[in-house]
């Protein structure tokens, strides 16, 4: 597992929540909206954004509104299943040196789901404030569980599945704000 400092989750929490939008013009297509959402926010891998927009049956739609959808529901179930991967973690009689940061991971990550359903809602419902609370309360769930491993002084079993699950969570954000941007 290779190790990704923690300042980069950091780091991308805080260019999510200060990266301002300058944005025109309605993306019709997934590579357009990919593009319009890595100008929103800079980390956003533009490999990364097309290949979770392709898993979804409805890629067709050209409604970057639909394209949050897709990426939101693809970081609940993403979440989902980091949540099974601890509870297994947790039943397989741990080292008990990691035991209650898994625990705290597992709270967390009840958490982050719960955050992400809302945001799904609000982001059907066009409520986009709401959606991005939910999504930077998401946000923060993941990097709580990697900074209690940091903070112990452990290596997380996690780490690769927290980054994915903050690459997810940005992603989603940033076509958040594309499609906000062409209301």
């Amino acid at each position: 597992m290779k190790p990704y400092p923690m300042i980069s989750i950091t780091l991308f929490s805080l260019i999510l929540l200060i990266l301002p939008v300058h944005l025109a013009g309605a993306p019709v297509s997934i590579r357009e909206t990919c593009k319009a959402a890595k100008k929103v926010v800079s980390n956003i891998d533009y490999n990364f954004c097309v290949s979770t927009l392709n898993q979804s049956s409805t890629t067709a739609a050209s409604d970057t509104r639909v394209f949050a959808n897709i990426s939101v529901t693809a970081a609940a179930s993403h979440v989902h299943n980091v949540s099974t991967i601890i509870q297994d973690l947790l039943r397989r009689s741990p080292d008990p040196d990691i035991s209650p940061n898994l625990k705290y991971c597992n709270d967390s990550y009840y958490h982050v789901t719960s955050s992400l359903d809302k945001a799904l809602e609000a982001i059907n419902e066009k409520n986009d404030d709401v959606a991005k609370s939910s999504l930077s309360e998401g946000l923060n769930g993941v990097i709580s569980c990697e900074t209690e491993f940091e903070m112990a002084g452990k290596p997380s079993p996690l780490m690769e599945l927290d980054v994915i699950s903050v690459e997810l969570v940005t992603l989603t954000y940033g076509i958040l704000e594309v499609a906000e941007k062409n209301k």
